[in-house]
Protein backbone atom coordinates (compact mmCIF):
# COMPACT_ATOMS: atom_id res chain seq x y z
CA UNK A 1 0.00 0.00 0.00
CA UNK A 2 1.64 3.22 -1.14
CA UNK A 3 1.56 6.26 1.10
CA UNK A 4 1.80 9.77 -0.27
CA UNK A 5 2.91 12.30 2.33
CA UNK A 6 3.23 16.05 2.31
CA UNK A 7 4.20 18.37 5.15
CA UNK A 8 1.60 20.57 6.79
CA UNK A 9 3.21 23.70 5.33
CA UNK A 10 1.11 25.61 2.81
CA UNK A 11 2.04 25.12 -0.82
CA UNK A 12 1.95 27.65 -3.64
CA UNK A 13 -0.57 25.60 -5.63
CA UNK A 14 -4.34 25.63 -5.98
CA UNK A 15 -6.40 25.84 -2.82
CA UNK A 16 -9.25 23.44 -2.03
CA UNK A 17 -12.42 25.43 -1.42
CA UNK A 18 -14.82 22.95 0.24
CA UNK A 19 -15.20 19.41 1.54
CA UNK A 20 -16.59 18.06 -1.75
CA UNK A 21 -13.51 19.29 -3.60
CA UNK A 22 -11.35 17.82 -0.80
CA UNK A 23 -12.99 14.38 -1.27
CA UNK A 24 -12.62 14.61 -5.07
CA UNK A 25 -8.95 15.47 -4.58
CA UNK A 26 -8.44 12.43 -2.34
CA UNK A 27 -10.18 10.18 -4.87
CA UNK A 28 -8.03 11.67 -7.65
CA UNK A 29 -4.92 10.87 -5.58
CA UNK A 30 -6.12 7.27 -5.25
CA UNK A 31 -6.82 6.92 -9.00
CA UNK A 32 -3.46 8.43 -9.94
CA UNK A 33 -1.78 6.15 -7.39
CA UNK A 34 -3.30 3.08 -9.05
CA UNK A 35 -2.17 4.38 -12.46
CA UNK A 36 1.33 4.97 -11.05
CA UNK A 37 1.50 1.45 -9.61
CA UNK A 38 0.38 0.01 -12.96
CA UNK A 39 3.02 1.97 -14.87
CA UNK A 40 5.74 1.03 -12.40
CA UNK A 41 4.79 -2.64 -12.64
CA UNK A 42 4.90 -2.46 -16.45
CA UNK A 43 8.29 -0.74 -16.27
CA UNK A 44 9.67 -3.40 -13.91
CA UNK A 45 8.36 -6.16 -16.18
CA UNK A 46 9.97 -4.56 -19.24
CA UNK A 47 13.26 -4.03 -17.40
CA UNK A 48 13.28 -7.63 -16.22
CA UNK A 49 12.65 -8.79 -19.79
CA UNK A 50 15.60 -6.71 -21.05
CA UNK A 51 17.83 -8.20 -18.34
CA UNK A 52 16.64 -11.71 -19.15
CA UNK A 53 17.30 -11.14 -22.86
CA UNK A 54 20.76 -9.57 -22.55
CA UNK A 55 22.40 -10.80 -19.31
CA UNK A 56 23.38 -14.27 -20.60
CA UNK A 57 25.19 -12.82 -23.64
CA UNK A 58 26.82 -10.08 -21.52
CA UNK A 59 28.07 -12.67 -19.02
CA UNK A 60 29.34 -14.93 -21.80
CA UNK A 61 31.22 -12.08 -23.51
CA UNK A 62 32.70 -10.91 -20.20
CA UNK A 63 33.99 -14.42 -19.45
CA UNK A 64 35.41 -14.73 -22.97
CA UNK A 65 37.19 -11.35 -22.73
CA UNK A 66 38.65 -12.34 -19.34
CA UNK A 67 39.83 -15.69 -20.76
CA UNK A 68 41.45 -14.07 -23.79
CA UNK A 69 43.07 -11.36 -21.63
CA UNK A 70 44.63 -14.03 -19.40
CA UNK A 71 45.93 -15.86 -22.46
CA UNK A 72 47.44 -12.64 -23.83
CA UNK A 73 49.02 -11.86 -20.45
CA UNK A 74 50.54 -15.35 -20.24
CA UNK A 75 52.07 -14.89 -23.67
CA UNK A 76 53.26 -11.30 -23.05
CA UNK A 77 54.78 -11.73 -19.57
CA UNK A 78 57.91 -13.64 -20.62
CA UNK A 79 58.29 -11.38 -23.71
CA UNK A 80 58.10 -7.91 -22.10
CA UNK A 81 61.47 -6.85 -23.49
CA UNK A 82 60.43 -7.82 -27.02
CA UNK A 83 57.00 -6.16 -26.85
CA UNK A 84 57.95 -2.85 -25.28
CA UNK A 85 60.80 -0.55 -26.15
CA UNK A 86 63.05 0.45 -23.28
CA UNK A 87 61.15 2.28 -20.52
CA UNK A 88 57.71 1.70 -22.07
CA UNK A 89 54.91 -0.29 -20.47
CA UNK A 90 52.39 -0.27 -23.30
CA UNK A 91 52.05 -0.96 -26.99
CA UNK A 92 49.35 -0.75 -29.65
CA UNK A 93 47.74 -2.75 -32.40
CA UNK A 94 45.18 -1.55 -34.94
CA UNK A 95 42.36 -2.16 -32.43
CA UNK A 96 43.94 -2.10 -28.97
CA UNK A 97 46.35 -0.54 -26.57
CA UNK A 98 47.89 -3.17 -24.32
CA UNK A 99 50.42 -3.20 -21.55
CA UNK A 100 50.99 -3.02 -17.83
CA UNK A 101 49.78 -0.35 -15.45
CA UNK A 102 50.15 0.11 -11.72
CA UNK A 103 47.04 -0.07 -9.59
CA UNK A 104 46.29 2.15 -6.62
CA UNK A 105 48.75 1.63 -3.77
CA UNK A 106 47.23 -0.21 -0.83
CA UNK A 107 48.46 -1.67 2.41
CA UNK A 108 48.16 -5.35 3.17
CA UNK A 109 49.63 -7.45 5.96
CA UNK A 110 53.07 -8.89 5.22
CA UNK A 111 53.63 -12.65 5.29
CA UNK A 112 52.96 -13.99 8.80
CA UNK A 113 51.08 -10.86 9.89
CA UNK A 114 47.36 -10.21 10.38
CA UNK A 115 45.49 -6.96 10.82
CA UNK A 116 44.85 -7.87 14.48
CA UNK A 117 48.60 -8.28 15.10
CA UNK A 118 49.28 -4.96 13.39
CA UNK A 119 46.66 -3.17 15.52
CA UNK A 120 48.15 -4.67 18.69
CA UNK A 121 51.64 -3.54 17.67
CA UNK A 122 50.46 -0.02 16.87
CA UNK A 123 48.80 0.18 20.31
CA UNK A 124 51.88 -1.00 22.21
CA UNK A 125 54.44 1.10 20.31
CA UNK A 126 52.72 4.44 20.91
CA UNK A 127 51.54 4.78 17.34
CA UNK A 128 47.89 5.27 18.22
CA UNK A 129 47.72 8.16 15.75
CA UNK A 130 47.52 5.47 13.06
CA UNK A 131 44.44 3.89 14.64
CA UNK A 132 40.93 5.11 13.89
CA UNK A 133 38.26 4.94 16.55
CA UNK A 134 34.78 6.12 15.69
CA UNK A 135 32.54 6.93 18.65
CA UNK A 136 28.87 7.70 18.06
CA UNK A 137 25.93 7.89 20.47
CA UNK A 138 23.59 4.90 20.60
CA UNK A 139 20.41 6.85 19.91
CA UNK A 140 18.08 3.89 20.39
CA UNK A 141 19.57 3.03 23.79
CA UNK A 142 19.37 6.66 24.91
CA UNK A 143 15.72 6.90 23.82
CA UNK A 144 14.85 3.68 25.67
CA UNK A 145 16.75 4.24 28.91
CA UNK A 146 16.98 7.99 29.54
CA UNK A 147 13.84 9.63 30.88
CA UNK A 148 12.51 12.47 28.69
CA UNK A 149 13.05 15.12 31.38
CA UNK A 150 16.76 14.15 31.66
CA UNK A 151 17.47 14.37 27.92
CA UNK A 152 18.10 18.13 28.13
CA UNK A 153 21.07 17.52 30.44
CA UNK A 154 22.60 15.49 27.59
CA UNK A 155 21.84 18.21 25.05
CA UNK A 156 19.06 16.17 23.47
CA UNK A 157 15.34 16.48 22.87
CA UNK A 158 12.76 14.26 21.24
CA UNK A 159 11.33 15.61 18.01
CA UNK A 160 8.42 14.22 16.05
CA UNK A 161 7.12 15.77 12.86
CA UNK A 162 3.47 15.39 11.98
CA UNK A 163 2.84 14.84 8.30
CA UNK A 164 -0.31 14.69 6.24
CA UNK A 165 -0.86 11.43 4.38
CA UNK A 166 -3.26 9.88 1.90
CA UNK A 167 -3.47 6.09 1.53
CA UNK A 168 -5.41 4.39 -1.21
CA UNK A 169 -8.07 2.07 0.08
CA UNK A 170 -7.47 -1.52 -1.00
CA UNK A 171 -10.68 -3.05 0.30
CA UNK A 172 -13.40 -4.19 -2.09
CA UNK A 173 -16.70 -2.52 -1.05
Amino acid sequence: MAKIRTTTKATEQQVIKDQDEFCRTLDDIARKGVELDTLQAAKETAMQQVLTDHDPKISELTREIDRLTKMAEQWASPRRDELFSKGRKSGTTALTTYGYRLGQPSLKPAKGWTWDKIVALLKTTRRKAYLVTKVTPDKDAIRQHVKPHKLAKLGLEIKQVETFYVERSTRDD
